[in-house]
């Protein structure tokens, strides 16, 4: 989709662009036609390089689906935007100015066909937290957790983050629980915890071969009383294991949120809420 004539769409708030071969120069001539557009999607998208929104100051939501690897590498300059969803899998964006954003959807997608090293991956995922740093409400998905654990096992120091409202979305499983204390103990303003229970598990830890570490083995002493993504699901098949492993996450929250004054837990569509103040 590359526009040779003008653009002008004066009335035009709300853009999706799905599947488009777009240029930089392109997406600049359609964000100068629309100049009170709200909310731009850009599902797998290639070719752009830069997006450059600094010249769209009532653009405040931006979703970019990048979970497919013809997808290429993008920088985004997004000073004025309020909320971000942010989706990728082997080709990384670079987060340049995002200095507005209130709330942030991060996750990485794994691959099992474009794998990533795991030292790829720490860095995607520890960049995004960085810049998104002053946020107030942060949704992260399993995989994102899982690199952070990685992280948190080699003692790669993370961001102190702003954040008022965490969302995970995740198992109890092993391989999430190291990045998530993380992300607790470095939320020092945290008042509420969402955990969305999802209904498959992957491990990338079965994917990608680590460079002499053995996370099961690491994690085991501080995180045994949590299965592995091979074992989660002949646990929950029994629903007392279930609500031991809710007491044990519980447990876990109330360890490394100290300000913590809610949490929820929503298990394949049945409802927990533990008024932890």
């Amino acid at each position: 989709m590359i526009p040779t004539c003008i653009v002008s769409w004066e009335s035009l708030r709300n853009l999706s662009l799905r599947s488009c071969r777009i240029s930089d120069e392109s997406i600049h001539n359609i964000l100068s036609g629309c100049p009170i557009l709200e909310s731009l999607t850009l599902d797998a998208c290639s070719l752009l390089e830069r997006l450059e929104l600094s010249k769209a100051p009532s653009l405040k939501r931006l979703d970019i689906n990048r979970e497919y690897r013809h997808t290429g590498p993008i920088a985004i300059v997004a000073p004025h935007i309020h909320y971000l969803r942010l989706t990728y899998s082997s080709t990384p964006s670079t987060l340049v100015d995002v200095s507005s954003l209130i709330e942030a959807n991060l996750n990485i997608i794994s691959s099992l066909l474009f794998p990533l090293t795991a030292d790829r991956y720490q860095t995607m995922a520890l960049e995004m937290l960085a810049k998104s740093h002053n946020v107030k409400r942060l949704t992260v998905g399993e995989t994102l957790l899982q690199i952070l654990s990685l992280a948190e096992l080699r003692g790669v120091p993370f961001p102190t983050l702003k954040v008022q409202t965490l969302i995970v979305k995740t198992e109890f499983v092993r391989s999430v629980i190291p990045g998530i204390s993380r992300l607790l103990q470095n939320s020092p303003g945290l008042k509420k915890l969402t955990l969305h229970t999802m209904q498959q598990s992957h491990d990338i830890m079965d994917m990608h071969r680590l460079k002499g570490l053995y996370p099961d083995q690491c994690w085991r002493s501080k995180c045994e009383m949590f299965p592995t993504s091979k074992e989660i699901f002949e646990m929950l098949a029994c629903n007392d294991a279930t609500w031991k492993l809710v007491a044990s996450f519980t447990e876990l929250v109330l360890r490394n949120a100290k300000t913590l004054a809610m949490m929820v837990v929503w298990l394949g569509g049945s409802y927990f809420n533990d008024d932890a103040q």
